[in-house]
């Protein structure tokens, strides 16, 4: 007798929904399709947090750097894709937020998944938008970002998950 049976993995914030099927209950393998989704979803994870992470112990963002996260998040959108400005954008003012904040290194992770998340906004309801840009805000604030340079974040994070919707 098959019976369908849904996985669901949540990933602080976003939700993959990965589907098999059961017979006999002996679980099938995600197809490979899923696995390319998840193992890229996390590269990109740990990517946005090693690019987090060289931010936060210097003051100035070398060329580099800057490269580096705009791909970073560029590439973190799996879906629809935002324009290239609006990821421009959303680097220019996540620089100055995190650049030389060490007390943010901590919440690095968390930071990570929840611009990932963000940047997958079809993958988010609007409860879970809500509740991973207030965690962002607290991480940037709680670091010693200002108020600004907070509201503009999370203002290009509002815009980046409404455009991949």
């Amino acid at each position: 007798m098959k019976t369908i049976t849904f996985l669901k993995i949540i990933l602080t914030g976003a939700a993959i929904v990965l589907t098999g099927a059961s017979q006999s209950n002996a679980q099938t393998t995600p197809a490979p399709n899923d696995e390319a989704t998840l193992a890229a979803t996390f590269r990109n994870i740990a990517d946005l947090r090693a690019d987090l992470s060289a931010l936060n112990y210097t003051a100035k963002a070398s060329a580099e750097q800057k490269a580096l996260l705009l791909a970073h998040l560029t590439t973190a959108a799996q879906g629809r894709k935002p324009s290239a400005e609006a990821v421009q954008t959303l680097t220019q003012d996540l620089l100055p937020a995190v650049l030389g904040k060490t007390t943010m290194s901590d919440h690095l992770n968390k930071l990570a998944r929840n611009l990932h998340s963000l940047c997958n906004g079809a993958t988010v309801t609007t409860v879970q938008e809500t509740t991973l840009l207030d965690d962002v805000r607290k991480i940037l604030l709680d670091a010693g970002a200002t108020n600004d340079e907070a509201a503009k974040v999370i203002t290009d994070l509002k815009a980046l998950a409404k455009a991949t919707r």
